[in-house]
C-alpha cells in the first residue's frame, strides 16, 4: 500500500462550517471571512462549493460583465455599501441578485425587497464582487480604456494617469488664452 494518500477534492463539511462559525464569533468577523481564511483552494472552488450548499449559482467576473446592472432598483452607492448587486439578464429579463456572503439571510431578504420581485440569487467570490463594485461607474458600464482589451479593468494607477493627462491638456488650453 502506498504511503501517499490520494488527493481529495476540497469539500465544505460540518466541521469546517463549525470552525468558521466559532472563529467568527471570537473575532467579530463574518463567517464567510473566516471560511475564506480557512479555505486552502481557490476562491472559485469555495464559491462553487458554497453555491451547491446553499442552492445558488456560482458566478465569476466574466458572468458579472455579461449581465446588465439594475441601478434603477439598486443604486451603485447602496450596492457598494451592502456588498451586493442586482442585474437584469438581457436575454430573459430576469432579475439576478449577486452576493458574496450566503450566511447573511438578512442581506438576501433586503436584496429581494430592493428588487420588488423574485430574483435568481447567485454567489460570487468576495474578490470578484468587490472588484466589480470598485470599478463600476454607476451607468451600467465598467471603466475601460479604449486602448485596452474590451472589459479589461483599469487599475487605480491607470485611472489616475488618464485624469492627469486630461488635466494637463486642459491647463495647456487655458494657458494659451
Amino acid at each position: 500500500m502506498s504511503a501517499h494518500l490520494p488527493n481529495k477534492p476540497f469539500a465544505i463539511d460540518q466541521a469546517h462550517l463549525r470552525r468558521a462559525r466559532n472563529l467568527a464569533r471570537e473575532s467579530g468577523c463574518s463567517v464567510i471571512t473566516e471560511l475564506e481564511y480557512l479555505h486552502t483552494g481557490t476562491p472559485e472552488e469555495l464559491v462553487e462549493h458554497l453555491g451547491k450548499l446553499f442552492g445558488m449559482k456560482p458566478v465569476g467576473t466574466k458572468d458579472l460583465l455579461a449581465l446588465t446592472p439594475a441601478y434603477d432598483l439598486l443604486p451603485l452607492a447602496l450596492a457598494r455599501r451592502w456588498q451586493c448587486l442586482l442585474f437584469r439578464n438581457a436575454g430573459s429579463g430576469a432579475l439576478v441578485g449577486v452576493i458574496a456572503d450566503p450566511f447573511d439571510p438578512d442581506l438576501q431578504l433586503w436584496l429581494n425587497g430592493q428588487a420588488r420581485s423574485a430574483i435568481i440569487m447567485c454567489l460570487a467570490s468576495t474578490t470578484d464582487l468587490q472588484d466589480y463594485l470598485h470599478r463600476a461607474n454607476g451607468e451600467g458600464t465598467v471603466f475601460t480604456h479604449p486602448h485596452l482589451h474590451r472589459n479589461k479593468f483599469l487599475t487605480q494607477e491607470d485611472i489616475t494617469a488618464e485624469c492627469n493627462d486630461i488635466a494637463r491638456a486642459l491647463l495647456r488650453r487655458v494657458m494659451k488664452y
